[in-house]
């Protein structure tokens, strides 16, 4: 069996003190918890995430969209003048895409 720690050759009562007193210091310099009722409701919380998403969604579907589609088709049209091959491998690879769609292994 272990012995019971106690005071022995090792023990110093002002340390112990110095101990206790930055304990009761921590103690005393936390924070305490912020107040339940300043936070919004989950309901609320919930609703201004499903404002915001949709506002989003919104926005990325249409005029950014709209913008990225044509600047796509313009930097696609300056491919296809500097590098033909690419684009026609580019088309291979779309052709092949598609019919592994239609085995259904995608």
């Amino acid at each position: 069996m272990a012995a019971e720690p106690g005071p022995g050759p090792g023990h110093d009562p002002e340390l112990e003190e110095l101990l206790e007193s930055a304990l009761d210091d921590f103690e005393q310099s936390r924070p305490p918890p912020p107040p339940s009722s300043s936070s919004p409701p989950d309901s609320a919380k919930g609703s201004l995430f499903s404002q915001q998403e949709r506002f989003f969604q919104e926005l990325f579907e249409g005029e950014l969209a709209a913008q990225a589609a044509t600047e796509f088709q313009e930097a696609m049209q300056e491919l296809a003048r500097q590098e033909p091959q690419l684009v026609e491998q580019f088309q291979k690879l779309s052709e092949a895409a598609g019919k592994v769609g239609e085995w259904g292994w995608g």
